[in-house]
């Protein structure tokens, strides 16, 4: 993936998850699968946050973003 498409994908992502604007995603191609025309990335950023109560949970974010920089889709956990 281009470093520039990335930067410009953290920083969509960042708006919407704060705690990550620090980090640095873990960057992977996903395969083809048949009828898919673009090139897909998954980036998967992994991080914690505070509770309410003062609980450290943990927290995974997968994005998953064509070669322009479009986001297809974004998951977290919990």
């Amino acid at each position: 993936m281009d470093e520039k498409i990335r930067q410009a994908l953290h920083k969509k992502i960042a708006q919407r998850f704060p705690e990550i604007l620090a980090l640095k995603p873990l960057v992977r191609q996903q395969p083809k699968i048949e009828g898919q025309t673009q090139t897909q990335y998954l980036l998967i950023y992994k991080t914690s946050v505070k509770t309410a109560q003062g609980h450290t949970l943990p927290r995974i974010i997968r994005v998953v973003a064509n070669a322009q920089g479009k986001i297809v889709k974004i998951t977290t956990s919990r």
